[in-house]
């Protein structure tokens, strides 16, 4: 269970400004995570992963972009809340993870230069569509994977997931 404040939904800024500390060293108290590898996330606004020390748990921290995909998706995202003793967060749902996870595996692909693919990263996205399948809304994946031009690394997915014949 999430139970630091800083991934439940009380801003960083007030955490800051009453001398808790620096963002990584509030967050290292309850996540393992690299502190080079996130900063440089944080810079280029992409994502960067923790893990839960107690639960082991790993949340990926996406940060938005400021372009049309992360502006039109922005209302799928809903606030949950994990403990009652913190403040609802807000949480993307599968359509969005799906949808940044094909645009990070096809990036990743394009800049190797060895010929390998990430397995780990399309199996997570396998494993999402093979337990979200039947709750999918397949129409809006549909536009966003033509708009994304990731229409064929969708396909393979929905293949690899067993959600359509070859």
């Amino acid at each position: 269970m999430v139970k630091h404040p800083c991934l439940a939904g009380e801003p960083l800024r007030g955490q800051r400004a009453r001398g808790s500390g620096s963002l990584f060293t509030l967050l290292q108290q309850h996540y393992l995570l690299d502190e080079d590898e996130t900063r440089k996330a944080v810079r280029a606004r992409t994502s960067f992963p923790l893990i839960h020390l107690d639960s082991l748990m790993k949340v990926d921290v996406v940060l938005p972009k400021r372009d049309a995909f992360d502006t039109s998706i922005h209302q799928l995202i809903a606030h949950h809340t994990l403990d009652d003793r913190y403040p609802p967060f807000r949480l993307a749902l599968a359509s969005e993870m799906i949808l940044f996870k094909l645009q990070r595996y096809r990036r990743d692909e394009q800049l190797r230069t060895d010929g390998m693919q990430d397995d780990a990263e399309w199996n997570d996205l396998l494993g999402m569509l093979k337990v979200q399948g039947p709750d999918l809304d397949m129409a809006l994946l549909a536009e966003w994977v033509s708009k994304l031009d990731v229409i064929e690394m969708w396909h393979r997915a929905l293949v690899d997931a067993g959600l359509r014949g070859a």
